[in-house]
C-alpha cells in the first residue's frame, strides 16, 4: 500500500466494473496508479469493498476512502455520509472519475477546507 495521507498535488480517483469485480484506483500526478485503500482502520462500513450509484454501505466506504485522501481522519468521518449522498450515490454504474479539484470544490461548498485549498486561498 502506498502512503496516501494526506495526498498532495493533483490526482484522479477512477472506479470501474470489470469481469473480475470493482476496481478503484488513485492516479497521481506522476501517472502512477495505486489501488484506493478501503480505510477500514477508520470505519468499517463495508468490509466487502467499495460500491457506488446508490445509498449504502459500499458507497459509504468509498466516500470515506476518497475523503481520506485529502482530510484528516476526524474530518473525513464528519463528512463522508454527506459526500456519499451528494457525490457517490449518483456516480454512473460502469465507470467514473473524480479529480482532486472536484473533491476540493465539494469540500469548499460544504464549509470544509484542506491544506491545499487554504494555500490556494492565501495566494488568490
Amino acid at each position: 500500500m502506498f502512503n496516501i495521507h494526506p495526498l498532495r498535488g493533483r490526482f484522479v480517483v477512477r472506479g470501474r466494473r470489470t469481469p473480475q469485480g470493482i476496481e478503484v484506483d488513485v492516479i497521481c500526478g506522476n501517472m502512477q496508479m495505486h489501488p484506493l485503500p478501503l480505510r477500514l482502520d477508520w470505519a468499517n462500513c463495508s468490509p466487502t469493498g467499495f460500491e457506488w450509484g446508490y445509498m449504502g454501505s459500499g458507497p459509504a466506504q468509498l466516500a470515506l476512502a476518497i475523503l481520506g485522501l485529502v482530510l484528516p481522519r476526524h474530518r473525513a468521518l464528519d463528512l463522508y455520509q454527506l459526500y456519499k449522498g451528494g457525490v457517490i450515490a449518483s456516480l454512473p454504474y460502469d465507470q467514473w472519475e473524480i479529480r482532486r479539484a472536484q473533491i476540493d470544490a465539494w469540500l469548499l461548498g460544504h464549509g470544509a477546507t484542506t491544506a491545499r485549498t487554504r494555500q490556494e486561498g492565501a495566494h488568490a
